[in-house]
């Protein structure tokens, strides 16, 4: 870890925060932090050259890649009082624990690390090694059967399953599907030459499987949110012609899906998000990724305007100042 990384960081942080990333000490743990919530936020700004990976704790920077090769932070969880973001530096898939960059096993020359759950003392982040979609369990890669090219966008674990969302290719056919314990699950598919089918996003609650991803063909993209397999078109802003959604979140029993929606006429790009099927808008000239709830509090993560950003309940939190290109892919709330 290079000092000048977190040099700007330290100087206004709070003992909570301060006690994080102290390495020498060999303490691992946050400190005790009673009725406190602290909203992670993963993502990344361009330095002018490259894009450099970053997190940010309760709005503090962390800067997580040298900023001498291509990084992004594309999740980001917690577990105890370790702070785990997944990604990729120089087209090689890794994780950092508390800011230490860990290279995970791959076999080929381009590999990304695009989700992280944490499930007890394990770390399970999903990717793809090459063209193979692939999960790591604690550092070891577990290849996803599938037909052709695939893609592991999200993963969820529930006891001992493992469920990873993403897309597979049967030929000349792409389309969403999700794995179980490895099995797969085609959701949708499109035809050569009619577009694509993703799968974003997999939540699991209960005996529920909640999967949200998008249909795009030609200019137009339509969101598809599937419930144990059953899909559902999700209403539109009027006048939109793509809206590719991010990620899906269910608390007591409320289905929450943040999405970026562009519009056919000059009117700027919106960040939303749906509850149960309505629409909230969020801003526009905006875009979410992202989204959390914990306890009544919504959070959502995107960009505005040029600027990392996420909203509570509606209210925007700018991440950056805007002078270079920001944007924030992930969020999470640590009780």
């Amino acid at each position: 870890m290079k000092s000048t990384q977190l040099k700007g960081f330290l100087q206004p942080v709070t003992l909570f925060v301060l006690s994080i990333f102290i390495f020498s000490s060999c303490k691992k743990d946050f400190p005790p932090r009673p009725n406190k919530q602290v909203v992670l936020v993963a993502g990344y700004e361009s330095n002018g050259e490259v894009n450099v990976a970053k997190c940010w704790i309760d709005g503090q920077e962390l800067v997580l890649s040298d900023g001498n090769y291509e990084a992004k932070a594309n999740a980001v969880s917690a577990s105890g009082n370790n702070v785990y973001v997944a990604g990729v530096d120089n087209n090689q898939a890794v994780y950092w624990e508390n800011n230490i960059e860990i290279k995970l096993p791959v076999t080929s020359s381009f590999s990304t690390a695009n989700a992280i759950y944490i499930s007890g003392n394990n770390i399970y982040i999903a990717g793809t090694d090459g063209p193979q979609a692939v999960y790591w369990k604690n550092g070891k890669e577990i290849a996803l059967p599938g037909t052709g090219f695939s893609k592991a966008n999200s993963i969820f674990v529930v006891k001992n399953d493992v469920y990873v969302a993403g897309i597979d290719r049967d030929g000349m056919s792409i389309y969403a599907a999700y794995w179980k314990n490895g099995i797969e699950k085609i959701l949708g598919q499109a035809n050569s030459g009619a577009g694509l089918t993703s799968a974003q996003s997999i939540f699991v609650s209960g005996t529920d499987v909640h999967v949200v991803g998008y249909f795009a063909g030609g200019a137009t993209t339509f969101p598809v949110y599937w419930k144990n397999g059953t899909s559902t078109h999700l209403n539109l802003p009027l006048d939109s012609y793509q809206n590719i959604p991010g990620s899906v979140f269910v608390s007591d029993n409320n289905v929450y899906i943040a999405a970026s929606t562009r519009y056919a006429n000059p009117k700027a790009p919106d960040a939303i998000y749906w509850k149960n099927g309505e629409i909230f808008i969020l801003s526009g000239n905006a875009s979410a990724t992202a989204v959390y709830v914990s306890g009544k509090d919504i959070y959502v993560a995107g960009t505005k305007e040029t600027s990392a950003a996420y909203w509570k309940n509606g209210t925007e939190v700018k991440l950056t100042d805007g002078t270079q290109y920001a944007f924030a892919t992930s969020i999470f709330v640590s009780k």
